[in-house]
């Protein structure tokens, strides 16, 4: 029912929770008053006055809006600013898109905990501190090679994200990725640590064929198709426009 499910997005849509927590309250606020509209529907027979008697017992949006933000806990507005649990606006959202969010949410741990690492290495006389910036920043250009292939190849193997069907398209993504990968090692093993084993040169390879088999059984292709249903769903709710 589009009349009920924008009356609950103007409820919710103000809030500034995550993604999840978003999703959630979406679905317990429609089941509740999908209820009461059926039950004004079985008692006057008429579709149109069970919609508008059940949002008026259901209540005013910015009532339950106010209600719900003040039950909400006091770190949800800080975790709806991270990039991989804030709202999603782009439908289909893009593997570019999807590896953007996991990259810059990454970056977020990666910028203490980084510094920090490096920061014990210079202390105790490992590497310069130049060494130690450049493998910070290197590491940080890893991630995304990890990310924007695998991203990538999935959605290609499964048609996801943006992405059509295609075993081409998905080792392409496989073989930038290699290719990524032997590059930030490689300029790690010249310019940070030139006593790295070789053997750190096997990963680039690995890692495609491990996605790729990941990608084949059955419990992965249950998980593509559950995220293909939630994306489906939140699309939905994501595209109403709440001026109706």
């Amino acid at each position: 029912m589009k009349a009920l499910m924008i009356h609950v997005e103007k409820a919710v849509r103000p809030l500034r929770i995550t993604q999840g927590q978003r999703t959630a309250i979406r679905e317990e606020l429609y089941g509740h008053l999908l209820g009461i509209y059926e039950e004004e529907l079985a008692a006057s027979g008429n579709q149109q006055q069970a919609i508008d008697a059940a949002i008026k017992r259901f209540g005013a949006a910015d009532e339950i809006s106010q209600k719900l933000r003040e039950t909400m806990p006091w770190y949800s507005a800080i975790l709806s600013r991270v990039p991989w649990f804030s709202r999603i606006r782009s439908w289909p959202e893009s593997h570019w898109r999807i590896a953007w969010r996991g990259w810059m949410t990454g970056i977020l741990c990666w910028v203490p905990l980084g510094i920090t690492w490096c920061s014990l290495l210079v202390f105790r006389d490992r590497i310069t501190a130049l060494k130690a910036i450049t493998l910070w920043f290197l590491f940080a250009c890893l991630s995304i090679v990890y990310l924007v292939p695998f991203v990538g190849m999935v959605g290609s193997l499964h048609g996801m994200y943006g992405l059509t069907r295609s075993i081409r398209r998905a080792i392409y993504f496989g073989l930038a990725g290699c290719l990524g990968q032997f590059l930030i090692y490689g300029l790690i093993r010249w310019f940070v640590r030139p006593n790295m084993p070789l053997a750190v040169f096997t990963l680039p390879v690995l890692i495609p064929l491990f996605t790729g088999l990941l990608c084949s059984t059955s419990g992965f292709k249950r998980l593509i198709a559950g995220d293909a249903e939630k994306d489906q769903r939140l699309a939905e709710w994501e595209q109403l426009t709440l001026e109706e």
